[in-house]
């Protein structure tokens, strides 16, 4: 019969008990400052021609290389929320140059 089957991609194993005293070290770290002077990026992207990564098949089928054109979209924001940055979006070019 048909059946619904996930495509996986690349995956990587975290460290949990690193992750937990980084995480400590860094609270010591913003302690010393005013939660306006803190600041978070995060960055994300948006795969416009990327497949899905679900399928309908009537057996179990192998991955497949996947399209990495994106543009990656970052977003910028102090502590306690009272200040954004204008938000940064960057892309491949079609001509690329060095410095």
């Amino acid at each position: 019969g048909l059946k619904g089957h996930v495509m996986h991609r690349d995956a990587g194993g975290v460290d949990t008990t690193k992750v937990e005293e980084a995480r400590i070290e860094l609270r010591k770290l913003m302690d010393q400052y005013a939660l306006q002077d803190i600041f978070n990026m995060d960055e994300t992207g948006l795969y416009g021609k990327m497949p899905p990564n679900r399928t309908l098949t009537t057996q179990q089928i192998h991955g497949r290389k996947d399209n990495k054109d994106r543009l990656s979209y970052a977003f910028t924001v102090n502590a306690d929320g009272s200040e954004y940055i204008d938000p940064l979006v960057i892309g491949k070019s079609c001509w690329p140059r060095s410095f």
